[in-house]
Order: structure tokens, then sequence, then C-alpha cells
């Protein structure tokens, strides 16, 4: 039977077997290949990715090696103005790893970049003025100075209805459509945006959204309204991210079967080479590969005190 060919970048570890598949034809599972990804092999990678076209994927390397980054294209989320290309944080692909788990950083760090300018788009008024208190821009440093002062404290605005108003999303308000206490003592809240816009995330909102707040207190459905904002955008990456035209992450995938893939694929080698010594042969090549391998990702430490804590810490531990 016809065997998937390999892609540029994976070599075939030596009399590596193949598995035969359900639709006729075999493949060399990834785990029995060895990587030694470049430029050349990362952008074909990327080249068979889809997404939404406001973010586009780059690639590019530096003396650090290969990196992957994301694009946003999109309004300055603090003032009015053009659209303009923003950049996010560079994600480094070492060569040995393996092809899928380079589309897997390209859905995360769409997922992260995503994530990074949603949370600019959450604006909160309070005492007479507006910020954007979830941003990943904060000072840290001088929030831990303030530690103490920053506490939480509980409190509410009176009701539901009175914070929402404080709220807005995208320029974007909501309203509370439905309020249920369950008998654990959670709160279900039902929203609907007041009005309709165009924006990165705004447009890809359902008409009616809910979330799960553990109290009425402000900080809990603020934070619980911010999650369910995340997690809709990550399930609009989900069902939007394709590879070679297949959505990988999308609900829509039975579960089960990619399941009974994996099981299939992840056979023992001694399963799949009916010759006893050819295949503990082969065992031992995978080892050694593997090996080195995992050799390459061990990181060099200093002779700092932070590094010589972290020897001492992992050593009482058992590891290192």
């Amino acid at each position: 039977m016809p065997q998937m060919p390999l892609n540029p970048g994976e070599i075939a570890i030596n009399t590596a077997p193949a598995v035969d598949l359900s639709d006729n034809t075999s493949c060399i599972p990834q785990h029995f290949l060895t990587y030694a990804h470049d430029l050349s092999s990362v952008e074909a990678i990327i080249e068979d990715i889809s997404f939404d076209a406001r973010y586009p994927i780059f690639v590019s390397e530096d003396k650090g090696g290969l990196f992957i980054q994301i694009g946003v294209i999109g309004p300055d989320n603090y003032k009015d103005g053009p659209e303009k290309l923003v950049y996010g944080r560079r994600w480094r692909v070492e060569p040995n790893l393996p092809t899928s788990e380079i589309i897997q950083t390209v859905f995360l760090a769409l997922k992260k970049a995503r994530e990074h300018e949603l949370r600019e788009c959450f604006v909160l008024r309070a005492n007479g003025r507006v910020s954007t208190p979830f941003n990943g821009h904060h000072d840290l440093p001088l929030l831990a100075q303030q530690g103490k002062s920053l506490h939480r404290l509980s409190k509410t605005c009176g009701s539901v209805e009175a914070l929402l108003k404080r709220v807005k999303f995208e320029g974007v308000g909501f309203k509370l459509v439905e309020q249920l206490k369950t008998v654990s003592g959670q709160h279900i809240l039902t929203l609907s945006k007041k009005s309709e816009a165009q924006g990165l995330f705004i447009d890809n909102l359902p008409t009616q959204m809910t979330l799960i707040s553990p109290s009425l207190d402000d900080n809990d459905i603020l934070y619980s309204l911010m999650e369910m904002l995340i997690a809709q955008s990550d399930r609009f990456v989900e069902q939007t991210f394709q590879y070679r035209g297949f959505a990988r992450f999308s609900r829509d995938v039975d579960i089960m079967a990619i399941g009974r893939i994996g099981a299939q694929t992840r056979q023992c080698p001694t399963k799949l080479i009916p010759d006893p010594k050819q295949a503990q042969r082969f065992i031992a090549r995978l080892k050694a590969e593997n090996y080195e391998t995992d050799e390459t990702r061990i990181p060099q430490l200093s002779e700092s005190a932070y590094a010589q804590g972290l020897k001492t810490q992992l050593a009482q531990m058992g590891v290192g």
C-alpha cells in the first residue's frame, strides 16, 4: 500500500517500520523520525497552515536560531487611528523539534497573541476613570511592592447590572439576560451584547454567552467574564486553525477516532517488526536517538548563586 511521504526536515531512523492505516495507506510514525529543521523546512510547514489573514505568521532566524512570530493587524487598542501591524513575542523553534510540535507551537502562539490583544480591549470604569486592568503591561515589580494594599476585599456594585455598566469590550457593553444560582452556590449569568460591532473579537462572540461565577462579588464576576471571553477566543482559534485543510483542534473532530490512530501508531516496535533481532536493533537505535535529542535540551547552568541554588533544590528532590 502507498506510504505517506516524509515532510521537509524529517528523516526516518534506519529500518524504521511503517504502520498500516485504515485508509489503505501506511506511514512511518513521527516518533520513529529524527528532525533537522531549517528556515526553509519551517516555512514549508507554515505554508500549509491557514488561519485568519489578520494574523500573519512570520518565520525568521537570528543569532539565537529559528523563531516563529505572530503579527496582529488591527486598530490601536488605546487610541483611534488606522489599523496597524504589531508583532507578538518570538517563539523559538529547535531544529530537532518534531513537525507536529512546530504546528502546535503556531497554534499556541496564535491563541496567546489573541489573548494579549483581548486583555487590552477589556475596559473598566471606576472612580470616574477608565483602565484596562487585565492587560499584560502592568509593572509587576511595582505591583509586588504594593501587594498588601492590592489584596482583594469582597465588595459589590450593588447588582450585576450595575457592575456591567462599568464594563466595555471593544467598545461594546453587556446586559444581563438571566441569573441563576446552582445548588453548589455558584452563579450562572447569561449575558448579551448591547450592540453589534466589528472587531478582532466582538464579532466572533455569540449573541448570548454564559459565564459561571463562584459568587456575586465584583472581583469574581469580572474574572469570570474575562475567562469566558478568553475561552471564546480560544474556541475561535480551535475552529479556524487548519493544517493542510484539517482543523485538528476543532471540536467537530471525533476525539475517539484521534485516540484510535494514536493507539495504532504508538505500537511497540516488536509488534511492527517480525524479526525479534531486527526489532531489538531498531529499539537500540531509537533509544540512542532519543537520548541524543534529550541531551540537546538540557540547559547549561552558570556558576551564579541562583544556578547553584537550583542545582541544590533538584538534588534534594532526587533529580537533575
